[in-house]
This record gives C-alpha cells, structure tokens and sequence, in this order.
C-alpha cells in the first residue's frame, strides 16, 4: 500500500494559492458577510419590537394611573356615603363580648 504525503514549501508565498483554494476563501468570505448582514438585520428587527413593546408598556402604564385615579375618586365617593351611615349604626349595633 502507498502512502501518499503533502509536502508544503515553507518558501511559497500567499500568492502562489491554488484557484480552487482562492474560489474558497472568496465563497466563505461572501458566506460569513452574508451571515454578518443577516444577523444584523435580525437583530434591528428585534430592536424595533422592543422599542413597539416599549411604546406599548408607557401606553399601558398611562391607562392604568387613569384606572387608579377613577377608582379612588369612586372609592371617595362611596366612603363619604357610606361613613356617616356606619357612624350612625355603631352605636345601635348589639356588640357580643367574645369572653362571655
């Protein structure tokens, strides 16, 4: 069985490459700009739905401090209603002592 071996002269410069070897180089350097652009556009688009999510979140936040204000306002409303009724039957009120 022979042996086949592959001598490289230390002496070759980058110039004396092979065209298929060029070819190569030049096909994975168009694959990794290739991957580069798609990663980037991949990534803007991942910033422009943060930045929608963003927008959304403050829109949220906005209507829920609207919520809260109407609510306390109600929740006014129905305490000054609602405290005089309750002062007048707490002392009418049958208080059982627990100890008893």
């Amino acid at each position: 069985m022979a042996r086949t071996y592959v001598v490289i002269d230390p002496r070759s410069s980058a110039t004396d490459k092979s065209p298929t070897q060029t070819e190569f180089e030049e096909s994975y350097g168009d694959r990794r700009e290739a991957d580069d652009r798609a990663d980037r556009l991949q990534l803007r688009d991942k910033l422009r739905r943060e930045q929608a999510n963003y927008g959304n979140a403050g829109l949220v936040y906005k209507s829920l401090e609207a919520t809260i204000r109407e609510v306390n306002a109600k929740f006014g409303e129905v305490a000054a209603i609602v405290q005089p009724v309750g002062q007048q039957l707490i002392p009418t009120a049958n208080v059982v002592n627990p100890t008893s």
